[in-house]
């Protein structure tokens, strides 16, 4: 290359630089490629530098040739050089090489230079390729090495210096600076020494422990963490570390800081493929999980992250999809089941940093791993504002937890950091006036500080007034990405910037603009979560003068764009592009956004969310069949709220907006039915009963009309409304239930388990109770297969198989507190509390009983309140403790009401049997005639038999021996007819001999020649 032809290419690149007088500027040079592809090649690096500002001009002999130039500091010119040539290298197969000088404006000798040296690099000293990356290093010269910083890989000696690469961004929890330096670590020993303690407790004990940080914004909360988490890392346990933040933008968003902690282990970037991010995430699990287990946990923490799974061979995931609750359920089994492995392989530390902008989703979910792992190590850090305690009562209540509030930095620790920092010019007066008008907030002293050793003689008025004129010093492009960067929140990221800002500035402007920020410590980069160049705001304090010195039209064009970026880039936070919608007036698409939020809160278990975020969709606009899918949600997380008007007032609304048939009407109806049968109400459950049994409506939902027949079907039964139930069963068709939807197959067996119960079948009960219990399992829906083997549970102990009975409810037990499913564990509770008694566990089965007792009383059910309180009367009965057994019997009938069920059947025998233990015969008399009247026509509930016999005893004792022997008869028969339904010889000899009450009326019938 000869020297004139450098000459003119630098001439022709600097034509296109202006503005500066004097610039740092750099030269990148890549050998001739060979001729049949040398168009090509130009064109490649012109589209690899431009993104940089740079150049490009293709010599005579095929040498290109590119030159920067712009704003910013000598090392920031660098990197964008360095960055540049990186690029260019990853498209040309030739070598490359990068020099930096000085030019003065309109002097384009200075770049000819710089050209010059880098051409003689190659000429001289070519780098051999790295075997390793199969690239050859961007050949540099030492102006260009001593510039750069140690993100970028620099390999070589003096003589031969080459650029390998570029780092991953800065870590995440890289030390705070100010003004170019580390800020001491002050006036926190004694809550450091507390953390320190209790994971080295955690770790050597195998407990899980919980420790809340509170104190106000800017108190050094996140400094604090970040300590902990350095020197949890330094340990030589080979603990892991995860750390999430929450977000104003996304606050509330269902498991959203629980999402952030599995893509980051997993190393997922949202803008990768799917199939990537399936592949990084089943890598990450199958560390510590293989066969099914990763496969489910693949499966359900994918959904979580927004990475999906197909379902075609999954019944568990196809199930889930089509149920929020059950897809909570779901995530949070896998979610509990990948912590275990991980606690079980090393200590784990989870640090949730800003939890006041968390989600009652992810406290949900890490209050159960508290109580499933709590012999694990594992450590649970929470840093919050102390209005975390209004937000998510009772935090973590229960579990082993350290509560520490964090207060301003004392006086000594304030003057100890402002002299360390400000050096010689942290004299007494002016550390003495910044002291006291930081009062002990750690940021803000550090930004009182800034502005002393910056030359600000008046201390500005407010800090938030401080922090504005500090943004106004900044280049007008900096305080235009940084306004840009305000409309996300408190974290954002490079190319959601770019997206908001003109299109001809590109990401490279942007990216260079944040880290002239960065430099500036307005914001952190850190390590990539949801998506690549995530950046976060060092204070909210900044982040809110920047969004205040938005004009009300940006903002809202700001929000719109933000929006459309989040929704393009694949976000799985349905809050955080709802509410850019909304703040940007696009209602229509905000509507979209807060319905797939409700739905996730649901799949959370956060049900006040779900009401929430439908309520915020509505607000928006819905109309017709959107705003009824959006009462129904609503309806929904006020029922698992037990919020049961609420939930009815919605669910009608509901229905009468969405369309009659459908899939979606069908669920409605059945749950309105399901609500009005809890509250006791039989106004309106013909006409409901009526819809869902006409055969002329919902022909394309014939699956979704069966299991609503069968769930209204099993909820109308327990209400002793049989006939309306008969109604119901007569139309459940099995053959119309998709095969490949368990729980549909499920909800049928259900129904004819509860059709068997009304009938007295009990042996037919136990079977489709368990083959309900079974698809439920495959479908992968824990809550209602738990609910299911408490049932199996029941019918075992009313066949008398009392050691297989308390089996399976001391399961559904467990499996019901795991979930905290406290209704469920309440009736495996009920039902093993008379379970322990029949086996002669007297004292344990009243403490069960009675947490039964407390348990429905506070859900507000009060027909399981009554069954409970029978259920005690019988245990005390036993217990031969009659006064007692009275007042519970009353209890029940109290409970139990006006409500026509056969639980107050139940109660009134109870009652009877402990009066006529007591000797008041004619007391006795009247509480079992009330016990028999209340039996409906045809019964053979279980505890007819109960009902039966102690009428008849009763009648004995007040000497009426007749009317005692016709009703044994009857009993005797009835008991006999129920009894040859039970298909199994051995069931049926279980039945009639070892249940107490079948075998005393056998005997009675025999004794009174009956």
């Amino acid at each position: 290359m000869e020297r004139t032809e450098l000459a003119r290419a630098a001439d022709a690149i600097a034509a296109a630089i202006t503005g500066v007088e004097q610039r740092h500027v750099s030269g990148v040079v890549a050998l001739a490629a060979p001729e049949a592809a040398r168009a090509a090649a130009v064109a490649r690096a012109q589209q690899a530098a431009t993104p940089f500002g740079a150049r490009v001009e293709p010599l005579a002999d095929g040498t290109i040739v590119a030159g920067l130039s712009g704003r910013g500091s000598a090392r920031d010119q660098a990197r964008q050089a360095a960055r540049c040539a990186l690029a260019i290298r990853e498209v040309l197969d030739e070598p490359v090489a990068l020099a930096t000088g000085r030019a003065a404006a309109g002097g384009p000798g200075a770049l000819g230079e710089v050209i010059e040296r880098a051409a003689e690099m190659l000429r001289s000293r070519p780098l051999k390729v790295d075997a390793t990356r199969r690239l050859r290093p961007v050949a540099i010269d030492s102006t260009t090495a001593g510039l750069l910083d140690a993100r970028f890989e620099i390999v070589g000696d003096e003589a031969h210096l080459g650029l390998r690469r570029e780092r991953a961004t800065a870590d995440a929890e890289a030390p705070r600076t100010l003004l170019g330096r580390v800020t001491p670590f002050v006036g926190r020993d004694r809550e450091m020494t507390t953390l320190e303690a209790v994971v080295r407790e955690c770790v050597e004990e195998k407990v899980a422990h919980a420790v809340l940080v509170t104190g106000p914004s800017g108190v050094g909360k996140s400094r604090l963490g970040r300590e902990l988490v350095q020197r949890v890392r330094e340990r030589d346990d080979g603990a892991e570390v995860w750390v999430t933040r929450g977000d104003p933008m996304s606050a509330g968003s269902a498991l959203g800081m629980l999402a952030q902690i599995v893509r980051a282990a997993a190393g997922v970037v949202e803008t990768e493929t799917l199939r990537t991010r399936q592949a990084k995430l089943g890598a990450r699990l199958a560390r510590h999980l293989a066969g099914t287990d990763l496969a489910r946990c693949s499966e359900f923490l994918g959904e979580m992250t927004g990475i999906r799974f197909p379902e075609a061979k999954s019944p568990e995931l196809y199930a889930a999809r089509r149920d929020p609750v059950l897809m909570g359920d779901q995530m949070r089994r896998a979610w509990e089941m990948f912590l275990a492995a991980e606690c079980a392989t090393q200590p784990v530390l989870l640090v949730l940093e800003d939890l006041h902008w968390g989600d009652a989703s992810t406290v949900s979910f890490l209050d159960s791993a508290l109580r499933n792992l709590r012999g694990r190590a594992l450590v649970l850090v929470a840093l919050a504002q102390p209005e975390v305690h209004s937000l998510f009562p009772n935090l973590w209540a229960g579990h082993p937890m350290t509560e520490l509030r964090l207060g301003e930095l004392s006086r000594g620790a304030s003057e100890k950091l402002v002299r360390q920092v400000l050096g010689a010019k942290a004299t007494d007066p002016v550390v003495a006036a910044l002291v006291e008008r930081a009062a002990g907030n750690a940021f803000y002293l550090e930004e009182l500080v800034r502005s002393v050793a910056e030359g600000h003689e008046d201390l500005p008025p407010t800090v938030l007034a401080m922090v504005e004129a500090r943004l106004a010093a900044l280049a007008p492009e900096a305080r235009q990405v940084l306004r840009a960067a305000s409309v996300y929140g408190a974290t954002f990221w490079k190319a959601g910037v770019a997206a908001l800002l003109d299109a001809s500035l590109g990401e490279r402007h942007v990216g260079t603009q944040l880290e002239e920020l960065v430099r500036r410590e307005l914001v952190a980069a850190r390590e990539p979560g949801r998506f690549p160049d995530e950046y976060v705001f060092r204070h909210g304090t900044v982040r809110e003068a920047a969004y205040q010195m938005l004009p009300a039209a940006d903002r809202a064009r700001g929000h719109v764009l933000a929006g459309a970026w989040l929704e393009r880039a694949g976000e799985a936070d349905a809050v955080a592009v709802a509410q850019q919608f909304e703040r940007g007036g696009e209602k229509a698409r905000a509507v979209a956004w807060y319905e797939r939020a409700a739905v996730q809160a649901l799949g959370g278990n956060d049900f006040a969310a779900a009401v929430a975020r439908a309520g915020e969709a509505a607000a928006c606009g819905a109309e017709g069949e959107k705003l009824g899918a959006l009462k129904v949600l609503a309806a929904e997380g006020h029922r698992w709220l037990g919020q049961l008007d609420d939930a009815a007032r919605r669910f009608e609304e509901g229905v009468a907006l969405l369309p009659r048939g459908s899939a979606a009407w069908y669920e409605a109806v059945s749950q309105l039915v399901a609500v009005h049968v809890r509250l006791g109400r039989s106004g309106g459950l013909d006409a409901l009963v009526a819809d869902l049994a006409d055969d002329g409506v919902g022909e394309g939902a014939r699956s979704a009309r069966v299991v609503a027949r069968a769930r209204a079907a099993v909820s109308l039964v327990f209400a002793g409304s049989d006939a309306l139930a008969d109604r119901l069963f007569a139309g459940i068709d099995e053959a119309a239930v998709d095969p490949q939807d368990r729980s549909a197959q499920g909800r049928v067996h259900q129904a004819r388990a509860t059709r068997a119960l009304v009938t007295g079948d009990l042996s037919t009960y136990l079977d489709h109770t368990s083959a309900s219990s079974a698809c439920f399992e495959q479908a992968g829906d824990a809550r209602t297969a738990c609910v299911q083997r408490s049932n199996a549970g029941y019918a075992l102990g009313m066949l008398g198989a009392y050691a297989e009975a308390e089996t399976a409810l001391r399961e559904a037990l467990v499996t019901a507190e795991r979930m905290n499913l406290a209704s469920a564990a309440a009736t495996a509770r009920q039902n093993l509390g008379l379970v322990l008694a029949h086996r002669g566990a007297l004292q344990e089965a009243r403490a069960v009983e009675e947490r039964a007792i407390e348990a429905t009383k506070a859900s507000g059910e009060a027909i399981l309140a009554a069954c409970s309180y029978a259920y005690m009367a019988e245990i005390l009965t036993m217990a031969r403790n009659h006064p007692a057994a009275e007042r519970a019997s009353r209890a029940a009938l109290v409970a139990a009401g006006d409500r026509e069920h056969e639980v107050r059947a139940l109660a009134s025998a109870a009652l009877a049997r402990a009066l006529l233990a007591q000797g008041k015969v004619p007391e006795a008399v009247e509480a079992a005639d009330v016990a028999l009247k209340r039996l409906a026509p045809n019964a053979s509930f279980g505890g007819e038999a109960t009902v039966r016999l102690v009428h008849a005893e009763a009648l004995h004792a007040a000497k009426d021996e007749g009317a005692a022997r016709d009703a044994i008869r009857v009993a005797r028969d009835r008991l006999l007819a129920n009894a040859e339904k039970i298909a199994d010889p051995e069931r049926r000899r279980s039945f009639l001999e070892r249940v107490a009450v079948n075998a005393r009326t056998v005997q009675l019938a025999g004794e009174w020649g009956a």
